[in-house]
């Protein structure tokens, strides 16, 4: 954590790249294609 300290409660997702996808419309790339084409 970035406070050095324990989470208070457990973990969640609070949006993913499939709701995105649905409810935006948009595809999603996994980051080492975009790293990649980044550092050329």
């Amino acid at each position: 954590m970035l406070n050095g300290q324990k989470p208070v409660g457990a973990a969640r997702t609070v949006y993913s790249n499939a709701a995105a996808t649905l409810n935006l419309g948009m595809q999603f790339q996994p980051v080492h294609v975009l790293l990649s084409e980044y550092a050329g």
